[in-house]
């Protein structure tokens, strides 16, 4: 579904047209009229077809309401007082058209699940589209645009994207992007914006225990689950994880006479293997599961996905991944597919419950919840003799990893004289030597000195990245007055790497003909998370504790209670390694990019990840760092080609 329109500020005519795949509707007002798919009707009438309502209470007011399933389905209604709104419906895009003030209001969902972007040129026009390249593609846009300079600084830079909110901008000067919960007022002078959407975690102060916590998050997803599958011919990404296990077993379990088919991207990889997992799930649920490869022309892929999305890929990984998922689920016929993004943040895996004890020096919690963590498997991926380890090194690992972290957190902020404080009593309890402190430094000056340490960034010298003043003010605007607390929790859901990712999948959803249906991004769901307490989420070390206990009975115990999680580092590193070979003559060639990207650092970054046995994190940052250069070099020669057409 694409949705676009535009406003003529000196006529006061709108045009707005929505497509859903092959079904078009037009809508568009203008002298008291409406004008839905060639009929005219008074705005004073209360019915107009079957799927649209009018309602005239003293001031007209009538708003556009798409649905999140992306169904073409038109309603209008009114209110009194544009100010003091309360919205009938957060789920998707809400749109108002105040004929007596003329002032356009949209209301986007309060976590970003359907994109808008807009550009106001004052006392000109406005427009506006779900698709950014079909705003780029009116001639009275293309002709005023820019590249943002800053933004591709930003995207540069090694977790720029994952640690600053999501924010208005985007990668063209004159085209900004609607806030999720947030309403847009639209005047012929100016666009201002509000946040509207409140969470409110305390109504659920009567819950108290774990298995309280349980019923109540199940009950949650079952009614979020319930409206994305509701209108059948779905198919579920079924990864082996918790997130995408939980959504398929409450398909099943709501609809057990429907079939269901689950798909599984069989990646080959250690560490990314979960073909057991994922199919102990389809085993209990009895669906039609399928293992889907994902294609290898990754660099052909990338460039079409970023012509799709009008900007550079946000992900690390190869998109090869979630393009072959919808490309199969495509085949199968289906118009729904279930994601289990973001689960992690939406649901919170109550692993700072350590920081806070850290915090708070409880050093025998500490302690208990260390040793408990030895049967822990996840950490394979970490260290590669871990099951061959005794458990009084394991813990001897866990313990040094742990601590030695946290007294380095300390020391990066500068906090001497509470460093030496936490230092001597944490060397009392534990006996954590400073040698390995300077074992850790040591370490690190020898990667520089042998050449592999890796940058922030391959920015050339002298382009230097701005710091945001507001790099936290839509988690801050939607936290509201709750209390800093929970912070973390809106930081972790509303920064800018997850939200663009979502309107990524719109973006691939629309070009497959496919909805990718997110059913974490539920507002009682967030809620209900926020209000669970930190050591329940924790479960002893396990995480995520509430989420299991709502799934109990539901998921194979192997899968609900297993503690490890798929790391998808090695087919990242095969993804990009099969990038660059594919794309080493158009990046040998490419002339833009090099004059935000040092050529020099760029080939650097090539031959570190051609090294064998490097360290993961060092894989992971030079990982970042080539696919965001080619992205971005894909990016800059599509916008040129596009400007010139």
């Amino acid at each position: 579904m694409i949705l676009k329109g535009t406003i003529d500020f000196r006529s006061y005519s709108i045009e707005i047209a929505s497509t859903y795949f092959e079904s078009e509707c037009s809508i568009s007002w203008g002298n008291s009229l409406i004008n839905v798919n060639g009929c005219k009707c008074s705005l004073k009438q209360d019915h107009l077809d079957d799927s649209i309502q009018v309602k005239e209470p003293n001031n007209i007011l009538t708003i556009l309401k798409l649905s999140p399933a992306l169904i073409c389905e038109e309603s209008f209604f009114t209110y009194s007082d544009v100010s003091n709104l309360i919205p009938i419906s957060t789920s998707g895009l809400n749109i108002w058209y105040c004929a007596e003030s003329n002032i356009i209001c949209i209301l986007r969902n309060e976590f970003g699940i359907i994109p808008l972007f807009y550009i106001h040129i004052p006392n000109s026009f406005f427009a506006f589209s779900t698709d950014l390249p079909t705003l780029l593609g009116m001639k009275k846009v293309r002709n005023v645009i820019e590249i943002d300079s800053q933004r591709i600084i930003d995207y540069l830079t090694f977790r720029s994207d994952s640690n600053i909110d999501y924010d208005s901008s985007t990668f063209y000067h004159q085209i900004k992007s609607s806030l999720p919960g947030h309403i847009l007022y639209v005047k012929s002078e100016n666009v201002k914006s509000k946040p509207v959407i409140k969470f409110n975690p305390y109504k659920y102060e009567n819950l108290k225990t774990k298995e309280d916590f349980g019923d109540a998050i199940q009950n949650a997803l079952k009614k979020s689950v319930y409206l994305a599958t509701v209108n059948g011919s779905v198919v579920s990404h079924l990864s082996g994880g918790l997130d995408s296990s939980s959504l398929s077993a409450i398909t099943k379990l709501l609809f057990p006479n429907r079939q269901l088919q689950t798909l599984y991207a069989e990646t080959r990889t250690k560490f990314a293997d979960e073909d057991y997992y994922a199919r102990s799930v389809a085993e209990k649920i009895d669906s039609v599961h399928y293992s889907v490869e994902p294609q290898k022309n990754d660099f052909e892929l990338l460039k079409l996905y970023i012509s799709i999305y009008g900007h550079p890929e946000c992900m690390v990984l190869s998109p090869s991944l979630q393009g072959s998922m919808l490309k199969f689920a495509q085949t199968l016929g289906s118009k729904t597919m279930l994601n289990g993004h973001d689960g992690d943040s939406i649901v919170g895996t109550g692993l700072e419950y350590l920081s806070e004890l850290f915090k708070k020096r409880e050093w025998n919690k500490i302690e208990s919840i260390l040793s408990n963590k030895i049967n822990d498997p996840s950490y394979t991926s970490v260290n590669k003799n871990w099951n061959y380890l005794s458990p009084i090194n394991k813990y001897g690992f866990l313990k040094n990893d742990f601590f030695l972290r946290k007294l380095i957190e300390i020391l990066r902020y500068k906090k001497y004289k509470k460093f030496a404080s936490v230092y001597f009593e944490v060397y009392n309890k534990f006996g954590i030597s400073p040698f390995l402190l300077l074992k850790r430094g040591i370490v690190s000056l020898y990667n520089n000195i042998a050449g592999n340490k890796v940058p922030n960034s391959l920015l050339r010298n002298g382009i230097e990245r701005k710091s945001s003043a507001f790099s936290n003010s839509l988690s801050e605007a939607l936290r509201g007055e709750l209390s800093e607390q929970f912070q973390d929790d809106f930081k972790s859901v509303f920064n800018r790497q997850s939200i663009v990712f979502n309107e990524e999948l719109f973006a691939l959803g629309n070009y497959y003909s496919i909805h990718v249906a997110l059913p974490y991004y539920d507002k009682n769901l967030f809620e209900l998370c926020l209000a669970t307490p930190t050591e329940i989420k924790f479960d002893n070390g396990i995480g995520r504790g509430h989420l299991r206990q709502a799934m109990k009975d539901i998921l194979p115990e192997v899968v609900r209670t297993r503690q490890d999680k798929a790391a998808f580092g090695l087919y990242g590193r095969d993804a990009v390694l099969r990038m660059l070979q594919q794309g080493s003559d158009y990046m040998e060639n490419t002339i833009e990019v090099w004059n935000y990207v040092d050529k020099k650092k760029y080939k650097h970054a090539i031959n570190i990840m051609l090294k064998k046995d490097q360290p993961s994190y060092i894989y992971s940052r030079c990982q970042f760092l080539i696919m965001r250069t080619i992205s971005l070099s894909l990016w800059l020669d599509w916008f040129n080609e596009r400007k010139s057409s």
